[in-house]
């Protein structure tokens, strides 16, 4: 038999009529040392196992993925960017399915080697938004200064190194910057939480399926599910009339094109009967002309004719009955006719 020897703890355990009908075993944990040896037996005797009073939160264990490359920061800002929640769903969605929608859109969108989980997404904008948000504050500082002279690319690097400066390290997701600055969804939470105070924000915590509320990765409070709802209609009804409004300029853009075409083809048709007609005239001016000239040949012709027949009379006279003097004139006469004759003659041989 076992003797257990609890003459040291009783000073510690108190007197034994608290504890009526239970044994030293039963009541009390002993103190370190946990075993006693008894000199009869050289066999232990071991002390009940104690339990941790705190709750310890079991994970799975999981390896660290390769590092992220610039080309995977770009296409996790353009999937965060693009994917926005779903107010249809409910006024709330948990984080973890947020990230699942911006993974699935990440790894859909990007066929990079090696695909990447929401909790990795996650943690890594948390990084990304954070030191962008701190950066875009130093550059809104910089911008304030309104320094002339100074072009975009002197105060960025002014923002830099103010970053360097206050952060204690350099700024390292300047490609993500520039796909991030001068956007609606990123801009807003800017304004809404302000840059410094939005990169010193911590990221949202996706576990334990709790409320994703506008951290690092939303604009606002997102609108009730009825107002959604009702947006949405109205967005159809717009729609609708867009659409009504969109046909009613097309059917008007096609019948102007049919007049224009029209128009062009009766100007087409004009022109051919101008040209038509300016042939014409131009054919009756020739006649006209060609008349003329047949005109003027024939009374050369008939002149012509009629002098031959003159000049033929005072030729054929007979002057023996004229007196002298008239005699002088017709014999002129015939003598200058000789003349004419000779020198036509003459003219034509030399033609």
């Amino acid at each position: 038999m076992t003797t257990l020897h609890l003459s040291p703890l009783l000073p510690q355990l108190g007197s034994p009529q608290a504890w009526p009908n239970q044994t030293a075993s039963q009541q009390f944990v002993f103190p370190e040392p946990s075993v006693h040896i008894h000199p009869a037996f050289n066999e232990p005797i071991p002390s009940p196992p104690r339990r941790s009073t705190k709750r310890t939160k079991s994970k799975a264990s999981s390896s660290r993925g390769p590092s992220y490359s610039t080309a995977e920061d770009k296409a996790l800002c353009s999937a965060y960017l693009n994917v926005s929640r779903d107010p249809i769903v409910g006024a709330y969605q948990t984080a973890e399915t947020y990230w699942e929608r911006i993974a699935k859109y990440y790894n859909e969108n990007n066929k990079f080697r090696v695909p990447r989980t929401p909790d990795s997404l996650a943690t890594r904008w948390h990084n990304i938004s954070k030191d962008t948000a701190r950066f875009c504050g130093k550059k809104a500082e910089v911008d304030r200064r309104r320094e002339s002279g100074k072009t975009e690319e002197d105060r960025i690097e002014d923002a830099l190194q103010l970053f360097l400066g206050q952060v204690g390290k350099p700024f390292q997701f300047m490609h993500c910057w520039t796909v991030l600055r001068n956007t609606r969804k990123w801009e807003d939470w800017i304004a809404t939480k302000g840059a410094d105070s939005a990169g010193d924000r911590e990221a949202p915590n996706a576990e334990e399926g709790q409320e994703f509320h506008a951290g690092a990765g939303e604009l606002c409070r997102p609108i009730g599910r009825d107002k959604a709802k009702k947006t949405r209609h109205s967005e159809g009804k717009q729609s609708s009339e867009s659409s009504a409004c969109i046909e009613l300029f097309q059917q008007m853009a096609k019948n102007k094109e049919l007049k224009n075409q029209q128009e062009a083809m009766w100007a087409s048709e004009y022109k051919q009967v101008q040209e038509r007609q300016l042939a014409l005239k131009e054919e009756s001016t020739r006649r006209q002309l060609a008349l003329q000239e047949e005109q003027t040949r024939i009374q050369r012709e008939q002149l012509e004719y009629q002098r031959l027949e003159h000049d033929s009379k005072i030729m054929m006279m007979d002057l023996s009955s004229f007196s002298d003097v008239a005699r002088e004139y017709f014999l002129g006469m015939q003598r200058e006719i000789l003349e004419k004759r000779r020198r036509g003659g003459d003219n034509n041989n030399a033609n």
